[in-house]
């Protein structure tokens, strides 16, 4: 059954401990369900694309996507556990931060130095990516608030921020392989 109707009175129920769904680490959850679908739509466009002739680039994407989206998923086990006081076998550490570090690395081994602000968009996958990256922004504070009440973990605090230059990089790349050409404000309308 897709519902049980627990939770129409506003409150969320795991091992007979209730939750107001309003409660901030709730809402932290939801936000990174959000930002896991955004995640599952990048994939999508990311088995569509061809890297301009070059199949390898959407296999790439995808397989940096899914282990990102894998890794989201650690971080909603933990938080999850510590909302219903459940003690999670499921953590982000550090080694998550430096996957994404290392994307990051090798990406900006390949692209051109930035030396300007560059507008979101080009190719389809970048747009999504670019949605994304915002959304992990939207996280990542909304975790720092939760910090200072809730154990969110600093391993957490800092996945989640390297998480959106890894999202911004992978953005770039996507226009990269793709031939498109990085757009700059001209701050000129």
């Amino acid at each position: 059954m897709f519902f049980t109707g627990d939770g129409d009175g506003g409150e969320s129920a795991v091992n007979n401990k209730k939750i107001s769904k309003s409660h901030s680490l709730l809402e932290l959850l939801g936000e990174l369900d959000k930002l896991n679908s955004i995640l599952g739509w990048c994939a999508v466009e990311a088995a569509a694309i061809d890297g301009a002739g070059n199949k390898k680039s959407s296999v790439i994407f995808g397989e940096m996507i899914l282990k990102t989206q894998e890794i989201i998923f650690m971080a909603q086990s933990e938080l999850g556990g510590a909302v219903f006081e459940i003690n999670s076998k499921h953590r982000i550490e550090e080694r998550h931060t430096e996957y994404a570090e290392g994307v990051i690395k090798i990406i900006d081994a390949e692209l051109p130095q930035i030396t300007k602000f560059i507008i979101a968009g080009g190719v389809e996958l970048a747009a999504r990516l670019d949605i994304a990256r915002a959304k992990s922004r939207k996280v990542e504070r909304l975790a720092v608030r939760c910090a200072s009440d809730f154990p969110v973990s600093s391993a957490s605090l800092k996945f989640f921020n390297r998480l959106s230059a890894m999202l911004f990089a992978l953005a770039r790349y996507a226009n990269y392989v793709s031939g498109i050409e990085e757009q700059h404000p001209t701050y000129s309308v």
